[in-house]
């Protein structure tokens, strides 16, 4: 399949090809928008793509980690100009956009797994909808702020976060000094 996405990006298949594969999430949306590729326009990321590069490699400032959507190989890849390269970030863009609308709308770690039960019911996000709703965005940030819970709790965890975080950058704290042995007479 990756293979087949890999060619037809490098080739322009038509839709007809591209019908024939697998139902993949990310196909799927290049068929619905019409394109061979979401993030890239005459050899270059489109400004949308830039943002949602940018958007991965800042992750942690919502609380989640820019590895776990293959921030550095984005990163790498943003940089090479060769088509191969291209069509590969084009791809590796889509799935760690879907990753990380996934993470922000049902967390990293399901209540289940940190052991609770937790009847909270959760919508299903359709991945194609949302690579296409992304790509097509002119705000990144804010189509991925609507992801997030609208919670007020949940903005107050992240302000905590944001200044443990803070608080740990810090340079270590000095050492307080012993206190004098107390002796009762």
């Amino acid at each position: 399949m990756r293979v087949l996405l890999l060619v037809c990006l490098l080739l322009g298949c038509s839709s007809a090809v591209l019908a024939q594969a697998p139902a993949d999430p990310v196909v799927q949306a290049y068929q619905r928008a019409g394109v061979t590729a979401l993030w890239h326009r005459a050899g270059a990321l489109t400004p949308t793509g830039n943002a949602l590069l940018q958007q991965v490699l800042a992750a942690e400032q919502r609380g989640l980690h820019p590895a776990d959507y293959s921030a550095q190989l984005l990163l790498t890849l943003s940089t090479q100009k060769d088509v191969a390269s291209q069509a590969k970030l084009d791809r590796q863009l889509s799935q760690a956009a879907l990753r990380l609308t996934a993470h922000l709308q049902r967390g990293r770690v399901s209540p289940a797994a940190a052991g609770y039960k937790l009847p909270v019911p959760v919508d299903v996000l359709d991945p194609v909808d949302t690579l296409v709703s992304l790509a097509t965005s002119t705000d990144v940030a804010a189509a991925l702020d609507a992801y997030e819970p609208h919670y007020n709790h949940y903005h107050l965890l992240k302000q905590a976060l944001a200044h443990y975080r803070q608080l740990a950058a810090l340079p270590a704290l000095p050492a307080l000094p012993l206190l004098p042995a107390l002796t009762h007479a």
